[in-house]
């Protein structure tokens, strides 16, 4: 009998030990709730400038998710956390927060406290980054993007103004841009070889002559050795030196120049298109290319031109057939003919 009233009283004990076990409350986690209306049950640690840190519950790892995709934090002791971006958090006590409606996502009411805004960061080349600055030097600008760790920067010489969440303004100062004049009126320079130049005269030295050419901010010089005479817009005409070249003869063909640089032009006077084909008794493709080159300039010196500027050039005849070649070019003259206009630089 003793034996089970002593079983009896092992009986209650377990028993009263379950029931007081069960009596406990439950561990409640807490609730973050994101920008999509997703809810995570987890134990949050912390909450920083720019992550919200919690421990998952299943695989007990910490784990960390961007401030940005948090709306707010319901913690178990009843506070409301709202996560606002960067900066530090508010918190709501449990009251404040509403009541939840069915079919939708909580929210819960911000109050009207200042907030940190971020700057703005006005690029040369239009864009305008919105940004936390972190320091500006004398030559660089160091920021941080909102949302990401890591610590940028960007030459002071790329930006124009910095446009501070607090209202202030840094301006940096800038080139101050040269007017350049594209409508000034050209004097005629003539070089040594015949080549002209298109500017107008500021003034004669000894050594040198300085000129202003259309569409250039900058003043440049040209030595007086080099240039053959000036003829300048009123028609005055100042000489210096002896041209290289004189004008050619019918029997100087081999002084034409062929040239495929549009530069070489510059200056001189337009003649026309020429267009020759080498003779049909050329052996080979090089022989054929001579042939057509020494009949462009012999064509050239019959309209009185110095340069040929050669804009197309075309291999003919193929296997088992007589080479050929063409070439058409335009061809220039040092002095003016009639109804003649310098080319110019474009």
């Amino acid at each position: 009998m003793q034996r089970n009233k002593k079983n009896v009283f092992v009986l209650i004990v377990v028993w009263a030990s379950m029931c007081a076990a069960f009596a406990q409350p439950a561990f409640k986690p807490d609730t973050i709730v994101k920008m999509n209306g997703k809810k995570i049950a987890a134990t949050v640690f912390r909450v920083d400038r720019y992550h919200v840190v919690y421990l998952d519950r299943f695989t007990k790892k910490e784990i960390k998710i961007p401030r940005k995709e948090v709306s707010h934090i319901v913690y178990r002791t009843g506070k409301v956390q709202n996560i606002e971006g960067e900066g530090p958090a508010t918190m709501v006590a449990a009251a404040e927060k509403p009541a939840p409606v069915a079919g939708r996502t909580v929210s819960v009411a911000r109050p009207a406290t200042p907030q940190t805004k971020a700057d703005s960061l006005f690029k040369k080349d239009g864009k305008v980054l919105v940004v936390n600055i972190a320091q500006t030097t004398d030559k660089v600008i160091f920021y941080k993007v909102p949302g990401k760790p890591n610590v940028f920067s960007i030459d002071k010489k790329d930006a124009i103004k910095i446009v501070y969440g607090n209202g202030k303004v840094e301006e940096f100062a800038q080139p101050v841009a040269v007017e350049v004049n594209k409508n000034i009126q050209c004097d005629t320079l003539v070089h040594l070889s015949g080549k002209r130049i298109l500017a107008q005269v500021i003034r004669v030295n000894a050594d040198d002559v300085t000129i202003q050419k259309p569409g250039e901010a900058q003043q440049s010089s040209i030595s007086r050795k080099e240039l053959e005479k000036i003829i300048y817009r009123g028609g005055r005409i100042e000489e210096f030196n002896k041209p290289v070249f004189q004008m050619v003869d019918d029997s100087q063909w081999e002084s034409v120049i062929v040239t495929e640089n549009p530069s070489d032009v510059v200056g001189l006077y337009k003649r026309g298109t020429i267009v020759a084909t080498s003779a049909s008794d050329a052996r080979d493709v090089k022989a054929a290319k001579k042939s057509a080159t020494i009949r462009l300039q012999k064509k050239a010196v019959a309209m009185k031109a110095n340069i040929v500027l050669i804009t197309r050039q075309e291999a003919k005849g193929g296997y088992g057939e007589v080479p050929g070649y063409e070439i058409e070019g335009v061809a220039y003259g040092f002095e003016p003919g009639a109804e003649e206009t310098i080319e110019s630089t474009k």
